[in-house]
């Protein structure tokens, strides 16, 4: 006896109704349906003829579903409905339409009224497919055997069966496979667009009739993703701690207001830690804006380098930008670098921001934006003499005496002795005066421009469209590219000898050997300027030497260097080698007097040098190039592929590879299960103390942009003159354009003004 418990009519998808098409697929089992007898009483079906078995996909590549007739469909049986559904929709495809499973209805070709008056509708309503076909094919399962059969089949359509370029356009044939579906989620991982990853699976298909899906089933697919993952906040900080099975050192914390809301998120992975440990004597930043799609103000911390070029030491993502707020970023990073607090620390001139470094980096020297200040100079007097003169004060190569006079003339001269902004600035002179902060480290930095081409930087990783998971993701991408940039430079600082061009061959050879590649450019950029000084003499000390260095042709001006013999120490009176790190061109002309040709142990700062990462323990970074797992991956890609193109060819080969392949696909899942419950993998703590958090809220803040006037249009904004202020004109068509330039080239400004300048931001 034949038993069916269920059964279902997989149909032409032309007879279903048009709810049915907007809302998914239908499956119902048929219990009210007789048993159907085969003809031979008692006798099961299986004995009455020779059934072809269909477990999966897989069995299915010798079935030529062009010829197929409604007779030698009845001769296979399925492993479950799935699988006969798939014979069916593939034999649909084949044949120019689509199927789709569910229990014939008795309303069958009824259009049901949901809208009413379809001319109502603002939007075009949905195309009408209907045309009451009768095709189908119905399954039915046999408890004998427990698989599935076709118990009828219909194949006469009331409707012209689409050609093959037109058949893969149906919505039941356009799917995604798992291949796709991951390189789609890896491309758009690194920022290329949906447009561009269709445009990649075309050309790996040969052409976009082959692709199998749209490109509006691609975005579906990721709104699909989107759906099925943790709220904003909390998956950003799942994505945190996931960081942390690969990182230990990886460090971040947050807070959230009153209401459960996030507020203020910090971050710093163990390699920026690494970073600051070497490089953390000087620390700049800022705030950038529209970064993610609540507009909250992103802070990164930066530095340099041993190769001069900017780092990252960690970041944060703030709701305001408070007194207060700054100060929890600040005991954040302070806490993240194991409380080292940085030398100086440069920043432009908010209030905020000065007073958060006042109260927890106490002992740091504030250094406030050389480039802002001009601007503030230029927009609170509108006088490029004053400008020019102003420039002159702060950068210039001046003592504590001559700035003073300077100031007073220039005062004098420009007629602001009652400007507010002129006194305010004055009072602040030890923040931003070259003259007040000699000697203090600052590593060439003048100016915030580094965090500026920073923020450029990171601008093309994120925008403001992306929520906290997907910026945090494309962040660490950003950091990534940069790690990747310093060992480019690593590379090219030790590969091959450096070509000496300078007359002083020893002197250029020793520093080539010992300072990265960027920094002995500088360096020999000294050696040639060196030739310009002139020993005029010395006096001798009981401790020391003292020379009296001057610039050729120019000896109103003079500089001391101090040299102890015993000790090898060197120190000019200028304090560039104390501020910059690298000897000035005064000192440099004193070792061409004393014929020295090695550089001396005491005039070369360690930050500087190739090997000064060689201190830091080495503990099994995991994310260590493996050589033997890239060539183990390789071949098997290789082998994979020639086999695939070989087995393809021929049905029995391709059954016997695919037998094969799954049960070591199955192993090998085995043995990933086995090892990663031994290990404990993917037990993530601290997930449910973060259940309750909620997303942020989108903030206003002044990086937002121009708030609209009354009749609801933007305000034009005018165009501004970047060395006067007037308006009217621009910096190439100013007419005061040479008188600007005066004073605005440093001859003296050495190695500090050079430093400034970072090539990351140029490739």
């Amino acid at each position: 006896m034949i038993g069916e418990v269920g059964s279902v009519a997989l149909n032409d998808e032309n007879n279903m109704e048009h709810d049915h098409l907007q809302h998914g697929m239908q499956m119902n089992a048929d219990e009210n349906e007789q048993p159907e007898t085969n003809g031979v009483e008692g006798e099961p079906r299986s004995q009455v003829r020779k059934m072809i078995s269909i477990d999966g996909i897989q069995d299915m590549g010798n079935v030529n579903f062009k010829i197929l007739s409604s007779t030698e469909v009845k001769d296979y049986d399925f492993l479950d409905r799935d699988v006969a559904f798939t014979f069916y929709n593939l034999y649909a495809r084949m044949n120019g339409f689509s199927a789709r499973r569910g229990k014939v209805c008795h309303k069958q070709g009824h259009k049901v009224d949901k809208f009413g008056d379809l001319r109502t509708r603002k939007r075009e309503p949905k195309r009408d497919i209907r045309c009451f076909c009768k095709a189908e094919c119905r399954v039915h399962m046999d408890y004998d055997t427990g698989r599935w059969y076709v118990k009828s089949f219909a194949d006469e359509h009331s409707h012209l069966l689409y050609m093959d370029k037109h058949a893969g356009l149906l919505a039941r044939h356009r799917r995604m496979n798992d291949a796709d579906v991951t390189q789609l989620k890896d491309m758009r991982r690194v920022g290329i667009s949906t447009r561009h990853v269709l445009a990649s699976l075309a050309s790996q298909k040969g052409g976009y009739e082959n692709v199998g899906h749209t490109m509006q089933d691609m975005f579906n697919e990721l709104d699909k993703q989107r759906r099925n993952e943790l709220p904003d906040a909390r998956g950003a900080l799942s994505y945190l701690r996931s960081l942390k099975t690969t990182d230990s050192d990886m460090y971040w914390r947050h807070i959230a207001n009153e209401n459960g809301r996030l507020q203020h998120l910090f971050w710093a992975d163990g390699h920026s830690q690494k970073d600051y440990k070497l490089f953390g004597d000087v620390i700049a930043f800022d705030a950038t804006y529209r970064r993610n799609k609540y507009f909250c103000p992103l802070v990164v911390f930066c530095g340099v380098n041993h190769h001069n070029r900017t780092i990252i030491f960690g970041a944060a993502i703030v709701s305001n930008e408070k007194e207060e707020t700054y100060v929890w970023v600040l005991n954040q990073f302070l806490d993240a670098m194991k409380g080292k607090m940085p030398l100086s620390v440069i920043t432009n001139g908010d209030k905020a921001m000065k007073n958060a470094i006042r109260r927890v980096f106490p002992t740091a020297h504030h250094r406030l934006c050389g480039w802002h200040l001009i601007q503030n100079a230029t927009s609170n007097v509108s006088n490029p003499r004053f400008t020019a003169l102003f420039k002159n004060c702060m950068l210039g190569d001046h003592d504590i005496a001559e700035f003073e006079a300077l100031w007073e003339e220039m005062v004098v001269e420009c007629g602001v002795q009652d400007n507010e902004w002129v006194k305010e600035t004055y009072e602040k002179r030890s923040m931003w005066a070259t003259a007040h902060m000699r000697g203090h480290f600052f590593a060439g930095f003048r100016t915030t421009s580094r965090v500026e081409g920073l923020h450029a930087q990171v601008g093309r990783y994120v925008n403001f469209r992306n929520n906290l998971r997907d910026f945090l993701e494309n962040f660490s991408r950003c950091c990534s590219y940069f790690r990747f940039k310093e060992i480019d430079d690593d590379f090219k600082s030790i590969h091959g000898k450096q070509v000496l061009l300078t007359y002083l061959k020893r002197l250029e050879k020793s520093a080539s050997e010992i300072y990265t590649r960027q920094i002995f450019f500088m360096f020999r950029k000294l050696l040639e300027r060196a030739s310009t000084f002139r020993v005029r003499g010395y006096k001798k000390t009981t401790m020391c030497h003292i020379y009296f260095v001057f610039m050729y042709r120019r000896k109103e001006k003079e500089w001391h260097v101090t040299f102890c013999p015993s000790t090898e120490e060197f120190k000019c009176s200028c304090l560039r080698m104390e501020s910059v790190g690298i000897p000035c061109d005064h000192i440099v002309a004193v070792l061409v007097e004393l014929d020295k040709v090695d550089l001396p142990e005491s005039l070369i700062s360690a930050r500087w040098t190739k090997h000064v990462k060689d201190s830091l323990p080495c503990n099994g970074d995991s994310n260590v190039w493996d050589p033997m797992t890239v060539c183990r991956n390789v071949a098997l890609n290789e082998n994979c592929r020639q086999m695939n193109k070989l087995a393809c060819r021929n049905f029995m080969d391709y059954e016997e590879t695919n037998v094969v392949i799954m049960a070591q696909k199955k192993r090998l899942e085995q043995r990933a299960a086995a090892a990663a419950q031994s290990l404990g993998e993917g037990v993530l703590v601290g997930e449910d103390k973060d259940s309750h958090l909620q997303n942020p809220l989108v903030v206003r803040t002044k990086g937002c942009g121009n708030k609209s006037n009354q009749a609801g249009q933007k305000q034009k904004r005018s165009i501004r003159c970047g060395n006067c202020g007037v308006q009217g004109h621009n910096r190439k068509t100013c007419p005061n354009r040479e008188q600007h330039k005066v004073l605005t080239q440093d001859t003296n400004a050495g190695p500090s003004q050079i430093m400034e300048e970072d090539n990351s931001m140029r490739e």
